[in-house]
Order: structure tokens, then sequence, then C-alpha cells
């Protein structure tokens, strides 16, 4: 077990070089698990996942549509395929309910960071009618589900993956990373 960031430079120093065509990438989590897997291959699968990916379509035009707008030209690639290919599923992966692809990051502390924070689940619920007066049918409930991450007390666990780098959004095999700042 490492105990200090010194200790885990040493040790990531004793790795071997990454090979050409591969990049080096992190992913921090709080618990050890038999198996590392996305979301969407999880057992506890979130339902609506059909609707989400429509409604998300639907936003990334829209977006891609402002975008044009504002810059005054036509943004390159984002025909419908790459749409759906890359921003359903980046904004899927990280506001619904996920997706096949794994989160990795190139930066170390940001790695550490999931590592040792851990998501706390709030359901918060407000009510909007008549002040004043006890709830009734006519008054519309919100229910608002919110992530919040607070300091973890479990062990932090740290994997390093050297990945090859895909050529593009679409045609990457399993495994490959599509590194989304390039992009």
């Amino acid at each position: 077990m490492i105990k200090s960031m010194e200790e885990l430079q040493a040790y990531l120093k004793t790795l071997p070089p990454v090979k050409e065509g591969h990049i080096r990438v992190y992913r921090g989590q709080t618990g050890r698990y038999p198996t590392i897997n996305a979301t969407l291959h999880r057992k506890n699968t979130i339902p609506g996942r059909d609707l989400w990916n429509s409604y998300c379509f639907i936003l990334a035009k829209y977006l891609a549509r402002l975008e044009s707008i504002r810059y005054n030209r036509e943004l390159e690639g984002l025909d419908d395929l790459n749409i759906f290919v890359f921003w359903v599923k980046a904004l899927s992966q990280h506001y619904g309910p996920g997706t096949e692809y794994l989160d990795v990051t190139h930066s170390l502390p940001v790695a550490l960071w999931f590592a040792f924070n851990e998501i706390e689940k709030h359901t918060l619920q407000s009510y909007a009618g008549k002040h004043g007066e006890a709830i009734t049918k006519d008054d519309v409930i919100n229910i608002i589900e919110a992530n919040l991450y607070k300091p973890s007390n479990k062990n932090g666990w740290l994997y390093v993956f050297d990945a090859k780098i895909s050529d593009g959004l679409i045609g990457g095999s399993h495994g490959d990373i599509v590194d989304v700042i390039a992009s």
C-alpha cells in the first residue's frame, strides 16, 4: 500500500515506458471491484436510456446549431452520426444514465481526487401551491436528485492504463482511447 504522493510518484517511474501509439491514462475509484465496468455494463442499469438518448440527440443538434450561428460557420464533422456517436454519448456519460465508455484522465491529480472522494446521493422535494395551506392534489411536487462528492474514509484505488489511441471518434475498437480533448 502506498502512503504518500512521493511513494506513488516513485512507483509510477518504475512502470515501463508507454508504447508508440498508446497513451497512459488513470482512473481513480473509492473501491476495488472484481472488474472495472462502464456504467452500461453494470448490474444496476438505469431505465429510460432510449428516451434519454433521443433527448440528448435533439439537445446536441440544437447546441451544434447555436455554435454554428455564434461563430458564423458550419462546424466540421457534425453530421447526425457523429452527433449521436460522440455528443449524445458524452451527455449521457456525464449527465445521464451512462454509456459503454469508461472515464479515464490524463491527469494524475484528477484520478486521485476520484480515488479519495465518493458520491453522496441526495433527493430533494419541494411543493408549489397555495401558501399556508396543506398540500393538495393540485400542488406540483418537484423532485430533484443531486450527487454531491465528499471525502471518503476508504482506501483509494488508482488504475493505470496504457491504451491504444483511436484514429477518430468512429471505428475504434474495444479498449481504444478516444481523446475528447483533441477532438
